[in-house]
Protein backbone atom coordinates (compact mmCIF):
# COMPACT_ATOMS: atom_id res chain seq x y z
CA UNK A 1 0.00 0.00 0.00
CA UNK A 2 1.36 3.37 -1.05
CA UNK A 3 0.31 5.85 1.62
CA UNK A 4 1.48 8.98 -0.19
CA UNK A 5 0.70 8.35 -3.85
CA UNK A 6 -2.20 10.80 -3.52
CA UNK A 7 0.05 13.68 -2.43
CA UNK A 8 2.34 16.11 -4.24
CA UNK A 9 4.95 18.27 -2.53
CA UNK A 10 5.44 21.58 -4.32
CA UNK A 11 8.83 23.18 -3.68
CA UNK A 12 9.64 26.63 -5.12
CA UNK A 13 13.36 27.13 -5.68
CA UNK A 14 15.84 29.83 -6.66
CA UNK A 15 19.52 28.92 -6.31
CA UNK A 16 19.09 26.10 -3.78
CA UNK A 17 21.59 23.60 -5.21
CA UNK A 18 23.18 23.02 -1.79
CA UNK A 19 19.86 22.15 -0.17
CA UNK A 20 17.48 20.62 -2.70
CA UNK A 21 19.35 17.33 -3.08
CA UNK A 22 19.34 16.76 0.68
CA UNK A 23 15.61 17.45 0.84
CA UNK A 24 14.76 15.21 -2.09
CA UNK A 25 16.70 12.32 -0.55
CA UNK A 26 14.72 12.66 2.68
CA UNK A 27 11.39 12.80 0.84
CA UNK A 28 12.25 9.69 -1.18
CA UNK A 29 13.21 7.79 1.95
CA UNK A 30 10.31 8.82 4.20
CA UNK A 31 7.33 9.00 1.84
CA UNK A 32 6.59 6.07 -0.44
CA UNK A 33 5.61 7.19 -3.97
CA UNK A 34 4.96 10.79 -2.99
CA UNK A 35 5.14 13.13 -5.98
CA UNK A 36 7.43 16.15 -5.92
CA UNK A 37 7.30 19.19 -8.19
CA UNK A 38 10.30 21.48 -7.93
CA UNK A 39 9.18 24.78 -9.45
CA UNK A 40 12.44 26.53 -10.22
CA UNK A 41 12.62 30.25 -10.96
CA UNK A 42 15.59 30.06 -13.32
CA UNK A 43 18.40 29.09 -10.93
CA UNK A 44 21.96 29.56 -12.15
CA UNK A 45 23.76 27.60 -9.43
CA UNK A 46 23.04 24.04 -10.60
CA UNK A 47 19.71 23.55 -8.79
CA UNK A 48 18.02 22.35 -11.97
CA UNK A 49 20.79 19.89 -12.72
CA UNK A 50 20.46 18.37 -9.24
CA UNK A 51 16.70 17.94 -9.68
CA UNK A 52 17.07 16.47 -13.17
CA UNK A 53 19.42 13.84 -11.78
CA UNK A 54 16.80 12.81 -9.23
CA UNK A 55 13.98 12.85 -11.77
CA UNK A 56 15.86 10.47 -14.08
CA UNK A 57 15.98 7.90 -11.27
CA UNK A 58 12.53 8.60 -9.78
CA UNK A 59 9.48 9.06 -11.97
CA UNK A 60 7.67 10.84 -9.12
CA UNK A 61 10.09 13.78 -9.05
CA UNK A 62 9.54 16.54 -11.59
CA UNK A 63 11.40 19.71 -12.50
CA UNK A 64 9.19 22.61 -13.55
CA UNK A 65 11.62 24.98 -15.27
CA UNK A 66 10.20 28.51 -14.99
CA UNK A 67 13.14 30.22 -16.68
CA UNK A 68 11.88 33.21 -18.64
CA UNK A 69 8.59 33.44 -16.73
CA UNK A 70 7.72 36.25 -14.26
CA UNK A 71 9.69 35.61 -11.09
CA UNK A 72 8.33 35.21 -7.58
CA UNK A 73 7.91 32.52 -4.96
CA UNK A 74 4.13 32.73 -5.10
CA UNK A 75 4.21 32.55 -8.90
CA UNK A 76 6.35 29.42 -8.68
CA UNK A 77 4.02 27.77 -6.15
CA UNK A 78 0.92 28.55 -8.19
CA UNK A 79 2.56 27.17 -11.33
CA UNK A 80 3.50 23.99 -9.47
CA UNK A 81 0.02 23.61 -8.01
CA UNK A 82 -1.62 23.85 -11.42
CA UNK A 83 0.69 21.12 -12.74
CA UNK A 84 -0.05 18.73 -9.85
CA UNK A 85 -2.30 15.73 -10.48
CA UNK A 86 -2.88 14.38 -6.96
CA UNK A 87 -5.69 14.91 -4.46
CA UNK A 88 -3.55 16.58 -1.82
CA UNK A 89 -0.77 19.17 -1.93
CA UNK A 90 1.94 20.19 0.50
CA UNK A 91 3.90 23.40 -0.07
CA UNK A 92 7.31 23.78 1.56
CA UNK A 93 10.61 25.62 1.11
CA UNK A 94 13.79 23.99 -0.15
CA UNK A 95 16.10 25.52 2.46
CA UNK A 96 15.48 22.80 5.12
CA UNK A 97 13.84 25.22 7.54
CA UNK A 98 10.65 23.19 7.18
CA UNK A 99 11.27 19.73 8.71
CA UNK A 100 10.20 17.04 6.21
CA UNK A 101 8.98 14.72 8.97
CA UNK A 102 6.09 17.13 9.64
CA UNK A 103 4.61 16.36 6.21
CA UNK A 104 3.15 13.19 7.74
CA UNK A 105 1.06 15.19 10.22
CA UNK A 106 -0.05 17.70 7.58
CA UNK A 107 -1.21 14.96 5.21
CA UNK A 108 -2.96 13.21 8.11
CA UNK A 109 -5.05 16.33 8.70
CA UNK A 110 -5.94 16.58 5.02
CA UNK A 111 -6.96 12.92 4.81
CA UNK A 112 -9.16 13.43 7.85
CA UNK A 113 -11.13 16.12 6.10
CA UNK A 114 -9.35 19.41 6.77
CA UNK A 115 -9.36 21.47 3.55
CA UNK A 116 -6.24 23.33 4.72
CA UNK A 117 -3.53 22.36 7.23
CA UNK A 118 -1.01 25.05 8.16
CA UNK A 119 2.38 24.34 9.69
CA UNK A 120 2.49 26.59 12.77
CA UNK A 121 5.88 27.62 14.12
CA UNK A 122 6.11 27.03 17.86
CA UNK A 123 9.84 27.74 18.10
CA UNK A 124 12.13 30.04 16.12
CA UNK A 125 15.94 29.95 15.93
CA UNK A 126 17.60 31.58 18.94
CA UNK A 127 20.18 33.42 16.84
CA UNK A 128 17.71 35.26 14.62
CA UNK A 129 18.40 38.49 16.47
CA UNK A 130 16.00 41.14 17.76
CA UNK A 131 15.11 42.74 14.43
CA UNK A 132 14.43 39.42 12.71
CA UNK A 133 12.08 38.42 15.53
CA UNK A 134 10.42 41.85 15.39
CA UNK A 135 9.90 41.65 11.63
CA UNK A 136 8.49 38.14 11.85
CA UNK A 137 6.12 38.92 14.72
CA UNK A 138 4.95 42.13 13.04
CA UNK A 139 4.20 40.26 9.81
CA UNK A 140 2.19 37.65 11.74
CA UNK A 141 0.11 40.23 13.61
CA UNK A 142 -0.60 42.24 10.45
CA UNK A 143 -1.62 39.06 8.67
CA UNK A 144 -3.94 38.01 11.49
CA UNK A 145 -5.55 41.45 11.45
CA UNK A 146 -6.07 41.18 7.70
CA UNK A 147 -7.80 37.81 8.04
CA UNK A 148 -10.05 39.14 10.79
CA UNK A 149 -11.41 41.47 8.12
CA UNK A 150 -12.18 38.55 5.81
CA UNK A 151 -10.88 35.08 5.07
CA UNK A 152 -10.11 31.83 6.88
CA UNK A 153 -8.09 32.30 10.06
CA UNK A 154 -4.80 30.71 11.09
CA UNK A 155 -2.38 31.69 13.83
CA UNK A 156 0.75 31.45 11.66
CA UNK A 157 -0.71 33.28 8.68
CA UNK A 158 2.68 33.82 7.04
CA UNK A 159 3.68 30.15 7.14
CA UNK A 160 5.36 28.85 4.03
CA UNK A 161 4.69 25.26 5.08
CA UNK A 162 1.13 24.09 4.56
CA UNK A 163 -1.11 21.46 3.01
CA UNK A 164 -4.32 21.88 1.05
CA UNK A 165 -6.89 19.94 -0.93
CA UNK A 166 -5.70 20.30 -4.52
CA UNK A 167 -9.15 20.85 -6.03
CA UNK A 168 -9.83 23.65 -3.54
CA UNK A 169 -6.50 25.37 -4.18
CA UNK A 170 -6.87 25.23 -7.96
CA UNK A 171 -10.40 26.59 -7.72
CA UNK A 172 -9.22 29.53 -5.60
CA UNK A 173 -6.40 30.30 -8.02
CA UNK A 174 -8.80 30.33 -10.96
CA UNK A 175 -11.57 32.23 -9.16
CA UNK A 176 -9.43 34.81 -7.34
CA UNK A 177 -6.38 35.22 -9.59
CA UNK A 178 -6.03 38.94 -8.90
CA UNK A 179 -5.81 38.42 -5.15
CA UNK A 180 -2.66 36.32 -5.39
CA UNK A 181 0.52 38.40 -5.54
CA UNK A 182 2.84 36.51 -7.95
CA UNK A 183 5.98 38.40 -7.01
CA UNK A 184 5.26 37.84 -3.31
CA UNK A 185 6.29 35.04 -0.99
CA UNK A 186 3.36 34.53 1.39
CA UNK A 187 1.14 32.35 -0.74
CA UNK A 188 -0.56 30.81 2.31
CA UNK A 189 -1.89 34.24 3.31
CA UNK A 190 -3.03 34.85 -0.27
CA UNK A 191 -4.93 31.55 -0.18
CA UNK A 192 -6.48 32.06 3.25
CA UNK A 193 -7.84 35.51 2.41
CA UNK A 194 -9.80 34.04 -0.53
CA UNK A 195 -11.53 31.37 1.58
CA UNK A 196 -14.82 31.66 3.50
CA UNK A 197 -14.39 32.65 7.14
CA UNK A 198 -15.81 29.35 8.42
CA UNK A 199 -13.29 27.22 6.51
CA UNK A 200 -11.68 24.73 8.89
CA UNK A 201 -7.92 25.28 9.04
CA UNK A 202 -6.00 22.59 10.92
CA UNK A 203 -2.79 23.68 12.64
CA UNK A 204 0.28 21.44 12.79
CA UNK A 205 2.98 22.64 15.22
CA UNK A 206 6.66 22.45 14.30
CA UNK A 207 10.02 23.99 15.20
CA UNK A 208 11.38 26.33 12.54
CA UNK A 209 14.99 25.50 11.69
CA UNK A 210 17.90 27.62 10.55
CA UNK A 211 18.68 27.74 6.83
CA UNK A 212 21.34 25.08 6.23
CA UNK A 213 23.05 26.51 3.14
CA UNK A 214 22.64 29.44 0.76
CA UNK A 215 21.24 32.88 1.49
CA UNK A 216 17.80 34.25 2.31
CA UNK A 217 15.88 35.96 -0.52
CA UNK A 218 14.28 38.44 1.88
CA UNK A 219 14.61 42.08 0.83
CA UNK A 220 12.73 45.29 0.12
CA UNK A 221 10.94 43.73 -2.85
CA UNK A 222 9.49 41.00 -0.66
CA UNK A 223 8.36 43.49 2.01
CA UNK A 224 6.54 45.58 -0.60
CA UNK A 225 4.91 42.43 -1.98
CA UNK A 226 3.73 41.47 1.52
CA UNK A 227 2.10 44.85 1.99
CA UNK A 228 0.39 44.33 -1.36
CA UNK A 229 -0.89 40.95 -0.15
CA UNK A 230 -2.37 42.62 2.93
CA UNK A 231 -4.18 45.20 0.82
CA UNK A 232 -5.63 43.02 -1.94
Amino acid sequence: MHMYDDTTVVIPTLNEAKNIGVLLKVLEKRYDEISVIVADDGSKDGTQEVVRKFSKANKHIFLLDRSGKPKGLTASVLDGVMHAKTKFLVVMDADLQHPPEVIKAIVHELKNGAPVAVGTRIEKPDDWGFFRFLASDSAVWLGRLRLRLGGAYARDVVSGFFGVNAKLFKNQIESHARRFVPEGYKVCLDLLKTLPRKTHVAEVPYSFELRKEGVSKMGTRQIVAYIKSLLT
